[in-house]
């Protein structure tokens, strides 16, 4: 079994990729087999939903070392399963059960803390920088309140915009 957090963080933080992990049995590997028909393709796995809410993202970011935890444990998974990144999906910083004023700014250091530790690992390892994105309300009351736009624009690859 893959372990994500010692038994202390885990309870508090249940991390969805734990769940992911075992939805897709095998499914990892055969998704990353398409790129041996698109050299070019780039996959990432998505974290978070609407029905993850803020309970979990909250503490996770709030926390220096479940954030430290958390990234050193996604380094790992991202490159055992041959993905190229993470895409992140908290709906919504700020809102939500669970949600704290605070996560707007410890959401921008969790993705701050995040890109240089792929950095730092692409420099130790000689592997391309993992990606990070991350899904964002076309609402600009969401968008204004939630995400600090000018911080999160300098360290990830790209927004995805929920438009739905």
């Amino acid at each position: 079994m893959y372990k994500w957090f010692n038994d202390s963080l885990e309870e508090s933080c249940d991390c969805i990729l734990i769940r992911i992990f075992f939805a897709f049995k095998g499914g990892y590997g055969q998704f990353a087999a398409l790129k041996t028909y698109n050299r070019d393709l780039k996959t990432l796995i998505a974290i978070g939903g609407w029905n993850e809410g803020s309970r979990k993202f909250s503490p996770l970011v709030a926390d220096p070392q479940r954030r430290k935890t958390f990234i050193k444990s996604a380094i790992r998974f991202l490159r055992q399963y041959n993905f190229d990144g993470l895409d992140l999906d908290w709906e919504y910083p700020t809102f939500r059960d669970g949600g704290k004023p605070e996560d707007r700014a410890n959401y921008a250091k969790f993705v701050v803390e995040m890109r240089q530790a792929f950095e730092s690992e692409a420099a130790q390892t000689g592997k391309p920088r993992l990606m990070i994105t991350m899904a964002v309300p076309a609402s600009l009351e969401y968008a204004g309140k939630g995400f600090d736009i000018k911080t999160l624009d300098k360290h990830l690859d790209f927004f995805n915009l929920l438009t739905y």
